[in-house]
């Protein structure tokens, strides 16, 4: 693998030229004759321009000097590989070929790691993508270079020293992908700005700039496969790719792992022995050698045999267990302990836990196990068992399962229908409890139920799809009811769209024109949001039709179809116009029947918009005014989003008008509430204001600072107009 290319530093010329006058080569042909090579390249290298390896170490040796001294050092390699938590076991031959695989001398694009679930995959490829970026970074020759290294899993669990742990987070599809090219490429414009339909361009155009290791971790769990297969065939030929699945797969060439040799099984069995050493467990070294005997040396087999010992098994009863036909690892594993779970706790508590997508709490799985009325120590002892026999896991308070073993304790659960109409029933009335707690219409002084509900987003919106899959209308419609504003609130604006264009379909099909005016105005306001023409349009085109529809709804619906109108004028400009429409909805909510703080929250969004017009025509005296009475009626009557919305205007305005103590204290106190309630928008906002302020104060490398995280974040939401408006202001501080 020595297709390596090295270059001297810069501040390494002089002694070249020294070693050059010393040896007396008074001609770059000179050198060339004895290096064996070309004049061009005895010039890149007196030059600093790369050359291959070979040649480099050459000339180095006739010059007399240390080529590791005088190479170019510590490259910047944009990667975001995640920090390395295992203890690499093993796998020296498949690690050696797979950095060959990934040499620019072998025609392979793309290299799949295949094996059973828990054999090691993602730790070959996580131990060679080190290993290539080490190399990157320090120009170290036999090993391949790359100048960006970029990994994607859908893992949903790992298997690391201390147990199984679920992952933080999961690209698990094509879109997912791309975000995470993005993120490391730094090419938030170029990639996420583009139209869905451009986007597969834009990712391509960002790939060919430089030389760039893709790793796709999990294939087998990415719920659009064929898309990503697509996508990497395709992709161009400055990329090398890892794809690790438990699928055999063969695109170009594939590196298979089986189990492991009996002295890394042995280290594996001490190092789980180790984790579990407040069991009192302990193994001699016959027994060990036992144990990987009959556990064939895979590790996911030797790390539940330890788990079951820890279930104070003897080491005979489990080794007995243990030696039956080979399968698939989880089915394996979760047979031998089927029978002895069967009509206890435990059992409901495994076959309730296959049907979370993400980990679940504890009081979820309880009620869906149909458990939350035993007592206490039934659910505990049961949660317990199954850690102990390495079964599930728990983190955090959350409770997990290997996907693989998922699987097969879903055709568990298929084995009792019955069980599992009623867990899967009591699913859906959990969540649908849950959102109604935690989601709904934000007051104040702050909605502490959506933090927990957006640590639970997860499995909400897998609740939705299991409800939309059985076409249960109704249950998908109540759900919406109290999930749309904290959607907005937090930014998840694609499943906003995407959930109220569904329900706006399944509406129109059943003549629900209550529902489909409501979707449709909700729909438009996310549509509105997005600046553009095309979206604009959607909006109006939504809006008419909920207009002509508006006599199916009440006058609190009605006032939401005024109010979006408005807005759609407002961002068009046409300000006489959104003032006709703020008037229509004042008339609408004070002639509506509603609780009278209710009545003081919609009013108070109809000040607002007539202060954002003012503010816009620059009337920034009638605009401080307007704001100041939204941010004291927003706060009387608890309202304190609004009251920050409000806050972060009077801090522009007080900028503009070179007000810039009382500027200052309005951000400090805006932003800081702003984060407490995770107000994506709202924080991007203040960061912009934050940098108008700093520009304002003449400090310019500090308003920089501002804006690019603002940019960042606005271009994580797809918010158009938001990040042209911070590039422009960039733009004045370069």
């Amino acid at each position: 693998m020595s297709q390596r290319s090295l270059q001297v530093s810069p501040e390494y010329f002089p002694t070249v030229q020294l070693a050059l006058r010393h040896k007396g080569y008074r001609s770059q042909k000179a050198l060339a004759q004895v290096a064996e090579c070309s004049r061009d390249t005895v010039r890149k290298f007196l030059s600093g321009d790369r050359i291959d390896y070979s040649y480099f170490v050459d000339i180095c040796e006739k010059l007399g000097l240390e080529w590791q001294d005088i190479v170019l050092k510590e490259r910047d390699i944009r990667h975001n590989l995640p920090k390395a938590t295992y203890t690499f076991v093993g796998r020296e031959a498949e690690k050696e070929r797979l950095l060959e695989l990934l040499s620019s001398n072998h025609a392979a694009s793309i290299i799949t790691v295949d094996g059973i679930g828990g054999v090691g995959k993602t730790a070959l490829a996580m131990e060679v993508a080190y290993q290539c970026l080490n190399a990157s970074q320090k120009n170290l020759p036999d090993t391949p270079i790359f100048d960006a290294i970029i990994f994607t899993s859908a893992k949903l669990e790992r298997l690391l020293p201390i147990g199984i742990l679920p992952t933080s987070q999961q690209q698990r599809n094509l879109s997912n992908i791309f975000r995470a090219i993005a993120d490391t490429l730094k090419d938030y414009t170029i990639i996420t700005e583009a139209a869905p339909e451009e986007q597969l361009n834009s990712v391509h155009k960002s790939l060919t700039k430089q030389r760039t290791l893709l790793i796709v971790d999990n294939l087998e769990t990415i719920d659009d496969k064929e898309s990503v297969l697509s996508f990497l065939v395709d992709l161009p030929r400055t990329v090398k790719s890892i794809i690790t699945t438990r699928e055999q797969k063969s695109i170009h060439v594939h590196i298979r792992l089986t189990s492991l040799p009996e002295a890394k099984s042995l280290e594996l069995i001490q190092q789980e022995l180790r984790t579990k050493g407040d069991r009192g467990i302990y193994l001699t070294e016959e027994e060990q050698k036992k144990l990987y005997k009959v556990t064939d040396g895979i590790p996911i087999v030797i790390v539940y045999a330890i788990g079951r010992l820890a279930d104070s098994r003897s080491l005979e009863t489990v080794l007995n267990d243990l030696q039956s036909p080979k399968e698939n690892v989880a089915h394996f594993l979760f047979n031998q302990d089927a029978k002895s779970l069967r009509g206890k706790p435990a059992h409901k508590i495994l076959m309730a836990l296959a049907i979370f997508q993400e980990a679940p709490i504890r009081d979820a799985l309880a009620a869906v196990a149909g458990l939350q009325t035993e007592p206490i120590f039934t659910v505990s002892d049961g949660l317990e068992h199954l850690q102990q026999i390495s079964l599930v896991s728990q983190r955090d308070g959350r409770y997990s399962i290997l996907s693989l073993t998922r699987y097969y304790i879903l055709a568990e659960l298929a084995a009792y229908p019955d069980f599992e109409k009623e867990a899967r029933g009591r699913w859906v009335e959990w969540y649908l409890n849950f959102a109604k707690k935690t989601g709904g219409v934000d007051w104040g002084p702050t909605k502490k139920g959506y933090f927990q509900l957006k640590e639970e987003w997860g499995n909400l919106i897998n609740v939705l799809e299991w409800c939309a899959a059985k076409k249960d209308y109704k249950k998908v419609t109540d759900f919406w009811q109290y999930l749309h504003e904290p959607a907005y609130g937090y930014g998840y604006w694609r499943e906003r769209i995407r959930w109220m264009e569904w329900l706006i379909e399944e509406a129109k099909l059943r003549g629900d024109w209550v529902t489909f005016v409501d979707m449709t105005t909700s729909a438009s306001w996310s549509y509105i949001r997005r600046y553009s023409p095309e979206n604009w349009k959607k909006a109006s085109d939504l809006l008419i039709r909920a207009w002509e529809l508006r006599n199916h709804v009440d006058l609190s619906v009605q006032d939401f179809i005024a109010h979006n109108i408005a807005q759609l004028y407002i961002g068009q400009e046409e300000y006489n116009q959104a003032r006709t429409w703020l008037d229509t909805q004042e008339k609408i909510i004070r002639d509506a029947e509603m609780e009278e703080r209710y009545q003081m929250r919609r009013l108070t969004t109809v000040l607002y918009s007539r202060a954002e017009i003012f503010y816009l025509e620059k009337n920034y005296d009638q605009a401080k005014i307007l704001f100041q009475k939204v941010s004291s009626q927003a706060s009387k009557i608890e309202w304190q989003r609004y009251s920050n919305y409000a806050q972060n205007w009077l801090a522009d305005i007080a900028i503009i008008k070179d007000e810039l103590n009382d500027a200052e204290e309005l951000l400090k106190t805006g932003l800081a509430v702003a984060e407490q309630n995770n107000l994506k928008r709202r924080i991007f906002c203040y960061q912009v204001s934050y940098a108008r302020l700093e520009k304002a104060k003449g400090n310019e490398e500090e308003a920089y600072k501002w804006a690019e995280q603002a940019l960042e974040g606005f271009n994580q939401l797809g918010m158009i107009r938001e990040a042209e408006e911070v590039q422009s202001l960039l733009a004045t501080l370069i």
